[in-house]
């Protein structure tokens, strides 16, 4: 696995995960704690509050964009104090909109200073989503974002990255 934010172990089926995490289907559970601290040193967030919000702010976007199959399919791969942030209820909301509306939207959400900002944001969250789900998964190359948001995953200016990551 090789990754931070991994139990080193499969939880054994039925076997109820610790506070703030949530077996996924590969039988590995991510810390909710570990997910903030990811998303706040990639974009170089202040604060945990911060990069709780910001989490908070841009998956509500996410599952405005996703079919309602595919919120579910995500929100079930992360952990529980993450998956509430995703509100499947919203899914497909607004089907449809252009990449440079997600953005717009959540720097909106987020009153960020300015587009690089929110774009920072997107991108922390998307790529610590990606390798959160990606870690757990056997061969970790299928990716649980639909591919129409690659072009917000691409590394920019500022992206700090995650130690031991590769990104």
């Amino acid at each position: 696995m090789g990754s931070f934010w991994f139990v080193s172990a499969p939880l054994a089926e039925g076997t109820p995960g610790e506070v703030g995490t949530r077996r996924t289907r590969k039988g590995y559970t991510v810390e909710h704690g570990e997910f903030i601290e990811a998303v706040q040193r990639r974009a170089n967030i202040g604060s945990s509050e911060r990069a709780e919000h910001v989490v908070m702010e841009t998956l509500t976007v996410v599952a405005e964009y996703l079919s309602e199959d595919q919120a579910h399919d995500l929100a079930s791969q992360l952990p529980s104090q993450i998956a509430q942030y995703l509100p499947t209820e919203r899914a497909g909301f607004a089907e449809g909109f252009p990449l440079s509306e997600f953005v717009e939207r959540v720097g909106e959400r987020m009153d960020a200073r300015d587009p690089e900002q929110a774009a920072s944001y997107t991108r922390a969250v998307l790529r610590t989503v990606e390798e959160a789900i990606a870690a757990g998964e056997a061969g970790g190359t299928r990716s649980p974002l639909p591919q129409e948001l690659n072009p917000l995953l691409e590394r920019g200016p500022g992206d700090a990255g995650l130690p031991g990551s590769g990104g």
